[in-house]
């Protein structure tokens, strides 16, 4: 049992079947993998202007292990190996990650995550737009946070925000 586990690990680690074809990933393999991917980065033109336009793209819900599930679905779909397959946005020349977390909440929910992305101030669970100061209760208290929005428009910028959902809240039926 303890060989044949071995062997299977082995295979898995060594070799990667894709379209009838094995490929090597050994030691070799793997260094010149990350030469290629350094010098794609080292490459790459140094931006010394100033950005004309921003677009600031949130994937609502994606976490690490998301998107790589995302990446992994996507790689099969065209018969590659998921993991080494690069998602359209993994291809930008810059990419941010943020700790979205509640002041009050380990994980936080939509609005709150939102407020720290776009207001630069963690908040409490559920509340949107204010700081943490804010009472039990839903959209009351706290004190109103500026946006990302507001500093652009003072600049002179225009602004825009585009969604696949409801931007208001729904009343609930008793």
């Amino acid at each position: 049992m303890a060989c044949r586990m071995a062997w299977t690990l082995l295979l898995i680690s060594v070799v990667n079947v894709r379209r009838g074809t094995a490929i090597s990933e050994d030691q070799q393999f793997w260094y010149e993998n990350g030469q290629r991917t350094l010098h794609e980065v080292l490459e790459r033109q140094r931006q010394e202007h100033v950005a004309k336009n921003v677009v600031l793209l949130v994937g609502d819900g994606m976490g690490m292990s998301t998107v790589t599930a995302g990446r992994i679905y996507r790689g099969q779909e065209f018969r590659q190996s998921g993991e080494q397959y690069r998602l359209a946005f993994e291809k930008f020349p810059f990419v941010g990650l943020a700790k979205t977390y509640n002041v009050n909440a380990q994980v936080g929910d939509s609005a709150a995550c939102a407020t720290a992305l776009f207001c630069g101030a963690k908040t409490n669970f559920h509340r949107v737009g204010v700081d943490s100061t804010s009472d039990g209760n839903l959209c009351t208290g706290g004190r109103p946070l500026s946006s990302l929005i507001e500093w652009a428009q003072r600049a002179g910028k225009a602004t825009g925000l585009v969604t696949n959902t409801r931007l208001t809240q729904q009343r609930r039926r008793r």
